[in-house]
């Protein structure tokens, strides 16, 4: 057992995953074509993709944009696409996510909260009202 607060890597994949839970901020298009935004948690990502838990699937190959906050405060975006959904487990459906774009965003500033409210964007430091497409057209 992992008594450590430190992130778990398992390094057996070409890229290693870490295995701690995070929040993220997921923008994308559901199967009835409706956009929707959420806050998921990924039980796992690394630099070329995550797991996710949504309440609903997605279809193969819909396009996600994702930000989340790392432990170190920098601010993580992605475009992907899903690769790969798994049965539901606990009203909720895993989704995998193979990443095409990603920025490290230095965000020493900036709260959570404030991404809600601007939307989930990537916010320039120290501001607080942001426009999202500044970061999804940026990716």
């Amino acid at each position: 057992m992992n008594t450590s607060h430190q992130p778990t890597l398992h390094c057996r994949r070409a890229e290693c995953r870490s295995h701690i839970t995070y929040q993220v901020f997921v923008r994308s298009i559901n199967n009835r074509g409706q956009r929707f935004k959420l806050i998921a948690l990924a039980d796992n990502i690394s630099p070329g993709g995550l797991l996710m838990r949504l309440p609903q699937p997605l279809d193969l190959h819909s396009q996600v944009f994702i930000f989340t906050r790392l432990k170190t405060s920098a601010g993580f975006a992605a475009l992907g696409q899903v690769v790969r959904t798994e049965m539901p487990l606990y009203k909720s459906v895993g989704v995998a996510v193979r990443f095409s774009h990603t920025r490290l965003l230095a965000l020493p500033d900036l709260q959570i909260s404030n991404l809600q409210h601007c939307g989930f964007i990537n916010c320039p430091p120290r501001e607080v009202s942001c426009n999202y497409e500044l970061c999804y057209k940026t990716l």
